[in-house]
């Protein structure tokens, strides 16, 4: 497993997975209607130290921010059981 500081000055690339339950009939307005760019900018605000420029609430600090983030490779996949529901994050060196 690759340390949050080895990220550090260098510049990344980010594979995420979206697992997003298609919902049933009884279901109005599912996640799986959740557009991908929307999806991504909270993965990317919490993978940095803070999550906002106050630096009032942290975030996970595995990134020291998004600009250091060259390449984003995003999927949304429906699924069609909630217990597959879920959300992949790759960090790598790009």
């Amino acid at each position: 497993m690759i340390q949050p500081d080895s990220y550090r000055g260098k510049t990344l690339r980010i594979d995420v997975e979206f697992r997003l339950w298609r919902g049933s009939e009884k279901t109005t307005n599912t996640r799986a209607k959740k557009d991908l760019d929307n999806l991504l900018k909270p993965v990317l605000d919490v993978l940095q130290t803070n999550l906002n420029t106050q630096k009032t609430e942290p975030g996970l600090d595995l990134i020291e921010g998004d600009e250091s983030v060259h390449e984003i490779n995003a999927r949304k996949t429906i699924v069609d059981d909630e217990s597959d529901e879920g959300i992949r994050i790759v960090i790598l060196e790009h």
